[in-house]
């Protein structure tokens, strides 16, 4: 039987952030499948790739082997990574983030290619590696476990793991060499190997090993799974492989022990301060995005119409919806990236009556509620923003563009949503559906020429969104 493995390392992004690990990530997994001795063919795109230039060499080994007996196939993948509904996209150097599913790679569209080459095993390795910073634009853990699980019901056996839960990222070690993930995967085949009778390393124990590394890491939870009896091996050991994994041990200590350098007071000092902005330059970085946004117009949309455009600035903060997203962010985040806001989490209980069993009765209890707030510490910076399209005829619904804007020293972080709202009453409207959170983020010295392009695009978006609400009411009503 033949074994494929399939490596994907991407690193550098037209549309997103670089990541700074990705590449040295797949290169080291690259390093351990190539010497492990397992595998007859391997798919490796490490650095800066298309999701064309990657399904074209996918489906030129899919064609070499259709016709063969497929034992695994190993698929590996570190990056941007993004889920929405049932399908789970890997983010690619060309991705827009306004055209996800045209320039992104699926995992539908992976698996589609796969089971055609009928393997025994399917495994997969996801790294959805975010760089140490939480984006909003999050991967949902019950997203992921749906996708996961439709995918388990197409193959015979397979085996999962992902590296992180709902509402967390992916982190990179502090030396820049590996993410946290991929380095216990590898460290794992290091813990095992050091053993000189042991011969072969499974699955499970990887998974075993990655779980005890990360049980105290309440940032970033592994889950895996799996559909197999357990006893199925990743890699056996030989000479060539006990050679690379020293070798990507010796590499990375070496890269410790160079961090560990003493810097001077100068460097320490420049390194700090090389980005940061003054308070006035952020000023007119938020001034520039009001400006940009006053330029949004209805008429070549040929809404103007039926709709009407309003502008509402630094409104109460914590009445925006879903702001539990943006407080977590915040706690998470403000030291290490020095944020000019405060959150604060409260619980709260509150009484309840438990229903006992069939029986009319019930128990009286408490119940814990949690309760998110938050602040913008700076007002050189317009906190947040709401564009409203309100309708000017009745039966029509209201949608809601909202920017929230979180300052630092270096970099203005941008949060922004869709709200669907429906009438309640004449003139009155509440909150119906509202879309998750997505987060850009500018360098306020060096990024004010990008904001024209970035309120234009989200803009176009937001009306695309609109219609598509719109659209959808008709259909109801016919």
């Amino acid at each position: 039987m033949k074994n494929i493995a399939i490596i994907i390392g991407i690193d550098k992004y037209e549309n997103n952030q670089d990541l700074l690990a990705c590449k040295n990530d797949a290169e080291d997994m690259h390093k351990i499948i190539s010497n492990s001795g397992k595998y007859d063919e391997e798919i490796y795109c490490s650095g800066k790739y298309s999701n064309n230039d990657i399904i074209k060499k996918i489906e030129k080994v899919k064609n070499k082997y259709e016709n063969e007996d497929v034992g695994e196939i190993f698929f590996y993948f570190t990056g941007h990574g993004f889920s929405q509904s049932d399908e789970l996209f890997y983010i690619t150097s060309n991705t827009e983030n306004d055209k996800i599913n045209t320039t992104s790679l699926k995992n539908s569209e992976i698996d589609a290619l796969v089971r055609k080459l009928k393997p025994n095993m399917y495994v997969k390795v996801i790294d959805a590696c975010q760089s140490g910073i939480s984006y909003i634009k999050e991967i949902e853990s019950e997203n992921i476990q749906k996708i996961m699980q439709e995918s388990q019901a197409s193959f015979n056996k397979c085996y999962f793991m992902f590296s992180s839960l709902k509402n967390q990222n992916s982190y990179i070690m502090p030396n820049n060499h590996n993410s946290y993930f991929t380095d216990a995967y590898i460290k794992s085949l290091i813990y095992f190997f050091k053993d000189e009778n042991r011969e072969k390393v499974k699955y499970s124990e990887i998974a075993n090993y990655i779980s005890d590394i990360f049980i105290k890491n309440d940032k970033q939870k592994p889950f895996f799974v799996t559909q197999t009896d357990l006893t199925d091996v990743f890699i056996s050991n030989n000479a060539q492989l006990t050679q690379v994994l020293d070798e990507i041990l010796n590499v990375e200590q070496k890269k410790v022990d160079k961090d560990l350098t003493v810097m001077n007071l100068d460097e320490i000092i420049n390194k700090k301060i090389l980005n940061c902005a003054k308070k006035e330059e952020a000023k007119l970085f938020s001034d520039k995005l009001n400006e940009s946004i006053d330029l949004c117009s209805l008429n070549k949309y040929n809404l103007d119409k039926y709709y009407e455009l309003n502008k509402y600035t630094n409104g109460e903060i914590n009445n925006i919806p879903h702001k539990k997203y943006i407080a977590n962010w915040i706690l998470d985040n403000r030291k290490s990236l020095g944020l000019f806001a405060k959150a604060k989490l409260e619980d709260e209980r509150k009484s309840k009556l438990y229903p006992i069993m069939n029986l009319s009765l019930s128990l009286s209890g408490e119940e814990k509620e949690s309760r998110y707030e938050f602040e913008v510490t700076e007002n050189a910076v317009c906190s947040n923003i709401k564009i409203e399209i309100k309708p000017k005829e009745l039966g029509l619904e209201k949608y809601e563009l909202i920017f929230v804007c979180i300052p630092s020293f270096s970099k203005i972080y941008i949060f922004k949503t869709f709200i669907n709202d429906i009438p309640i009453a004449w003139n009155e409207y509440e909150c119906d559906k509202v879309e998750e959170w997505t987060m850009d983020e500018f360098l306020i010295k060096n990024d004010l020429d990008k904001i024209d392009k970035y309120v234009e695009e989200t803009f176009n978006t937001f009306v695309e969104y609109c219609k598509e609400k719109l659209n959808i009411l008709l259909e109801g009503e016919n």
